[in-house]
């Protein structure tokens, strides 16, 4: 599975992921419940509870709109139900919960932390019913068995300076390992991340 980005994303994504993850991964699976419930989530309060999760998201240049541009999900303004058609409800610019749900997953897949598992589940009763489902909504639909499980993820510039290419490694305790080809003059060319082998006992 690959994704078209910029050299810029590349790098910003590289330093972040070796950075210090947090000691632990707080949890806001009452917000993600009110996600499920609401269809919608705001841009602000989105980027606020994931940066609870895991503070990286927003470092090394990274924002929010970086990684929803990744995975092609639309913001869109979406405004609470007015009571009667007189009403003038104000909209932010929102995800829809499943876009929401696949972001989760994209993250954790780049080795950030997503807990993207509570958001799937309450969603995942809906998704099964419907007749048609588009790219993320196949993701979070089939979240419960290939998380984990799926082929190295891949972020690939289009770039051409693969003359005198390098790679630089690295694994983290999460179980992930991770790969930057940077080209022959300095820009980074792909970033690669894969889960480490399972060990199989005798």
């Amino acid at each position: 599975m690959g994704f078209s980005a910029s050299p810029e994303t590349l790098s910003a994504i590289w330093q972040a992921l070796n950075a210090p993850p947090p000691k632990t991964l707080s949890s806001v699976s009452q917000f993600w419940s009110g996600v499920a419930r609401d269809g919608w989530v705001g841009e602000g309060v989105l980027e606020d509870n994931l940066l609870v999760i895991d503070h990286r998201i927003d470092r090394q240049g990274l924002k929010l709109r970086t990684f929803t541009e990744l995975l092609g999900a639309p913001w869109r303004v979406a405004f609470p139900t007015p009571k009667n058609r007189f009403d003038e409800p104000y909209g932010l610019p929102s995800l829809s919960a499943v876009d929401a749900a696949a972001l989760l997953i994209l993250l954790e897949r780049l080795g950030f932390g997503g807990e993207p598992e509570h958001l799937c589940a309450q969603l995942h009763p809906t998704l099964r019913n419907e007749s048609y489902l588009t790219g993320q909504g196949l993701d979070v639909l089939f979240h419960d068995k290939s998380q984990h499980r799926l082929p190295p993820l891949m972020l690939a510039t289009e770039g051409t300076g693969w003359r005198g290419s390098k790679k630089s490694k690295a694994r983290w305790v999460n179980g992930y390992r991770g790969e930057l080809t940077v080209g022959g003059d300095g820009a980074p060319l792909l970033l690669r991340r894969s889960v480490f082998p399972q060990r199989t006992t005798p």
